[in-house]
């Protein structure tokens, strides 16, 4: 099961993308936005002179606000999809560079209202002064909103897996998932959350802690869930062969001897550790495979 407390909240920014935009995700942002334009409206104009009188600023924030938001909300949507197979701390980064980036933008559109809205004198500008204060207010509004689309995400994930998210089945979010066989899920919810350059024939899986290495003809990718909802997802695809790894029936070549240890070969070529438990199932799949030993 996916519980509540096993999912970190910046772990779900693997899947926060599929919130951001949600009406209830978008009433947030422009909440966050709204609060933000107040808080410039009244402390000043974005690093610019202060020239302006109090509704004229306030009205030059919320001009500003309103052109810029579509682009930062869909710039940051569009990071989370992107790089949705990645650690979570290599998500915040990129979002961290491209809130960066869609200040530049958001500089120019600045430059030009405050230009308008004063138009009878010359506007004095300190491009670093007004970087840092576009900067500031596009970061602080961009991670308030994907925490929240983490939060809402980590809720769905335990809804979609048929879990009550206020449980944890007694274990602690540092557990590494257990192999407990859960409900079956659509094969779709686990080919979903893989990146499409990986494609979707799947080799074999290996659990990763909280993570799954997906290993496929096309590729690799890390993705976070439980080893037992992507084997139920996959279902009678492949099997288990391993307290820690899952292989596609059609991609077994066969079964091998070395250094005393079984090991089933796979596409690759790849080597997959085989445990006792699992050899019976493991000659059935592959009934032509001969174990084999190394030459002297």
């Amino acid at each position: 099961m996916i519980a509540n407390s096993q999912v970190p909240a910046f772990s779900s920014l693997q899947y926060a993308y599929r919130e951001m935009f949600d009406g209830r995700l978008i009433a947030v942002s422009l909440s966050v936005l709204g609060v933000a334009v107040l808080t410039f409206g009244i402390l000043g104009p974005l690093g610019f002179e202060d020239g302006l009188g109090p509704m004229k600023r306030l009205a030059f924030v919320a001009s500003c606000g309103a052109i810029c938001w579509p682009l930062a909300h869909t710039l940051s949507a569009a990071i989370l999809f992107v790089t949705r197979s990645l650690p979570p701390v290599q998500i915040l980064l990129a979002n961290t560079l491209g809130a960066l980036f869609v200040t530049i933008p958001c500089c120019a559109v600045a430059y030009i209202l405050y230009g308008l809205f004063r138009s009878q004198d010359p506007v004095q500008v300190a491009l670093l002064d007004v970087y840092r204060s576009v900067a500031i207010l596009v970061l602080v509004c961009t991670f308030l909103v994907q925490y929240v689309a983490c939060q809402r995400a980590r809720l769905r994930l335990a809804t979609e897996a048929g879990n009550d998210p206020s449980r944890n089945d007694g274990q602690t979010g540092d557990a590494p998932p257990t192999e407990t066989q859960p409900a079956a899920a659509p094969q779709s919810w686990f080919f979903d959350r893989l990146p499409a350059m990986v494609g979707r024939d799947v080799v074999f899986l290996n659990v990763c802690g909280h993570y799954i290495k997906v290993v496929t003809t096309a590729g690799s990718c890390l993705v976070l869930m439980r080893f037992a909802d992507a084997m139920a997802a996959l279902g009678n695809l492949g099997l288990q062969v391993h307290r820690s790894y899952w292989v596609a029936h059609r991609h077994i070549l066969g079964i091998l001897r070395r250094d005393e240890r079984t090991l089933v070969s796979v596409t690759g070529p790849h080597e997959i550790p085989v445990s006792r438990t699992h050899l019976a199932a493991v000659r059935a799949a592959v009934p032509r495979a001969e174990e084999q030993r190394p030459s002297p």
